[in-house]
């Protein structure tokens, strides 16, 4: 059975264990904390996975074939925060 779970995430980079196969829903502030909603199977194992909370004009040093934006907010005002899930290396 598929549910919406709340997870927080820190500042900068960071490490959520989500259920395997979770979707990222949404990104934003709750109680003036970073937050995202994902659809998950909670019955299923948990896998890693490691996101990225950076402002507007702050450096990036990664490639963006390594970046999946999942969204923006304007929550915390005056600041513009952005959030992108860090992919795994791909090895050729």
């Amino acid at each position: 059975m598929l549910k919406v779970f709340k997870y927080e995430v820190g500042l900068y980079t960071t490490v959520v264990s989500l259920p395997v196969g979770a979707k990222v829903l949404h990104f934003d502030f709750q109680h003036d904390k970073p937050h995202i909603w994902a659809l998950v199977d909670p019955d299923v194992p948990t896998e890693l996975r490691e996101f990225l909370f950076t402002g507007t004009g702050h450096e990036i040093n990664l490639p963006m074939s390594q970046l999946r934006f999942i969204g923006t907010t304007l929550r915390n005002e005056p600041f513009v925060w952005h959030l992108f899930e860090i992919l795994p290396e791909v090895t050729k």
